[in-house]
This record gives C-alpha cells, structure tokens and sequence, in this order.
C-alpha cells in the first residue's frame, strides 16, 4: 500500500492536524496524510488530503518532495509512504 502524507511549514513552524479519536474521545495530533488511490500520483494524493484537512488550496509545484520510506503500521501492515 502507498500512503502519502505532507509536512506543511509556515512561518519557520511545522503545521499539524488534530483528528478526534472518537474510540477514545480524545483529540490526536497527526501530520495529513491518506492513502494513494490507483488513479492518482503521490502528489495528487497530498494535494488532495492538504485540501480536505486544512481547507488549504495548494498546487503541485508548490510541493517538494522529501523521499520515499518504509513504514509498518501498528497493525504490522507495510506501507511506502
């Protein structure tokens, strides 16, 4: 599975979301992120998460790409993201 996730920077600061945990009823902090639909590019993907998350409009060339790594879930699922 392909996960694409944003580290967005404003300011000289490092932006993060707050998602409610609704098994828990507590607010977790988290970079966005989601996974790659077959039909779209990992850019496309942080474009689009960037969009649902933040309300932010930001266009691809406004994104650098910071590499790809592997990544294993708390489920013990490998991920590239």
């Amino acid at each position: 599975m392909k996960v694409a996730c944003c580290f967005l920077e404003y300011d000289n600061k490092i932006w993060i979301v707050a998602r409610h945990n609704s098994k828990t009823h507590s607010i977790e902090w988290d970079v966005p992120a989601d996974k790659v639909k077959y039909d779209e590019s990992s850019k496309d993907t942080t474009v689009r998460i960037i969009a649902n998350e933040t309300g932010y409009d930001v266009k691809e060339k406004d994104l650098q790409t910071l590499g790809k790594f592997d990544f294993v879930s708390s489920k013990n699922e490998p991920y590239i993201m």
